[in-house]
């Protein structure tokens, strides 16, 4: 069974999510459990349709289970709206390819190797995440979805939590004193996000957030390039060489600064053989997974700047002053924090040139070995 279909109402659910108006805003309990919250008689949280597919089938009792007992966990709840047209498609499709169509969809509806039942459990954060009490301007939490098939990080796939403040909003403490309660956050993976509808909720083991869409757990890397706005080029370049997104797809705990199409522009990878291609591609990586919150934190132990070991053992430099990132001395990330099932990729607007082991950049601007960050090769 598909579920690309469903999953694709994500975006549907987020620009229809801005109509929906309740009279009533809810309140949390912090003497009822997330699930004795969510599941409460006549409560107006308007999240019935969620509830309903979590207690239709066996195969969601885990995540049940989980956030019925004592803990620290947040769940982010999708709400009816999206729900309904989730519901919806669903039916359709199993009409349609002549399934049973039941009222909500099996646990085991499966997309690759990911099935409808990880979904759920990567709306499921594994800690008491409180968005109002957030000291950081960007926020990456882990999610409870760390089976070994599908996140090859080890640590529950990422979401991601931000703001609609600046960083110079956020980081001033008067503007955030006076404004901090009218904020407004989203969470998702880095490409497809939610907007948070109804925030930290209170349980006795966690928060409850109520959320506009559905989310996507973070996929392998070739799946969610092809998504991505303005890399496609480099996913073009991954479909006429599936063994460099073969590559790509099985490395683990990596950070990929991927290049633009603007900044590819001029790159002739016609005139490449397949081993030069592969270098240039995987001259953009390096080992270890680097959040936009890691470079703020080293950065800020090393004066706005430190430095990264690339895959031909060069050093890679990264400063950062406040949300501008920039990547050896030249290239500025424009998206950050797009996450992959095994790293995470950051967009950038110029191609990096190759450096030598002393760290300085070689001095040929068409170099079409560009970049310099190395990788863990597990393949």
């Amino acid at each position: 069974m598909q579920l690309s279909k469903l999953l694709s109402l994500v975006l549907l659910g987020v620009t229809t999510a801005a109509a929906q108006q309740q009279q009533q805003t809810p309140t949390g309990n912090s003497s009822a459990t997330i699930v004795e919250l969510l599941t409460a008689p006549n409560n107006s949280l308007g999240v019935s349709k969620f509830v309903g597919l979590v207690q239709s089938d066996d195969g969601y009792k885990p995540v049940v289970d989980l956030l019925s007992q004592p803990g620290n966990y947040t769940c982010l709840v999708p709400n009816d709206r999206v729900m309904n047209k989730l519901l919806k498609v669903w039916k359709a499709y199993a009409k349609a390819n002549g399934l049973n169509a039941t009222s909500y969809p099996p646990a085991n509806l499966t997309i690759e190797n990911l099935t409808l039942a990880d979904v759920v459990s990567y709306h499921v954060l594994n800690d008491k995440v409180q968005l109002a009490n957030m000291s950081n301007y960007v926020n990456i939490a882990h999610s409870i979805l760390n089976s070994s098939n599908v996140d090859h990080l080890g640590t529950g796939l990422p979401v991601l939590i931000e703001n609609n403040a600046t960083w110079g909003q956020f980081n001033n403490q008067t503007w955030l004193q006076s404004n901090g309660q009218y904020l407004e956050y989203e969470v998702g993976n880095g490409n497809d996000d939610a907007d948070v509808v109804y925030k930290d909720l209170e349980a006795s083991n966690g928060f409850v957030n109520v959320i506009s869409s559905v989310l996507i757990p973070p996929m392998r890397p070739s799946l969610v390039i092809e998504e991505t706005d303005d890399v496609e080029d480099l996913a073009d370049l991954l479909v006429q060489y599936p063994d460099i997104a073969a590559h790509l797809d099985n490395m683990n705990n990596f950070t990929f600064f991927a290049p633009t199409d603007r900044a590819l522009k001029g790159v002739n990878f016609q005139n490449m053989d397949n081993d030069t291609i592969k270098e240039t591609v995987l001259n953009h990586f390096v080992q270890g997974v680097y959040y936009t919150t890691n470079f703020t934190a080293n950065a800020t132990s090393g004066n706005g700047t430190f430095n990264l070991t690339t895959l031909n053992n060069g050093t890679l430099p990264i400063s950062v002053n406040g949300s501008t990132i920039i990547v050896n001395n030249t290239a500025r990330v424009v998206e950050p924090n797009i996450f992959f099932n095994n790293g995470v990729m950051h967009v950038i607007n110029k191609k990096l040139n190759a450096t030598n082991p002393s760290g300085s950049s070689s001095s040929n601007s068409t170099n079409t070995s560009s970049s310099v960050v190395s990788t863990n090769t597990n393949a």
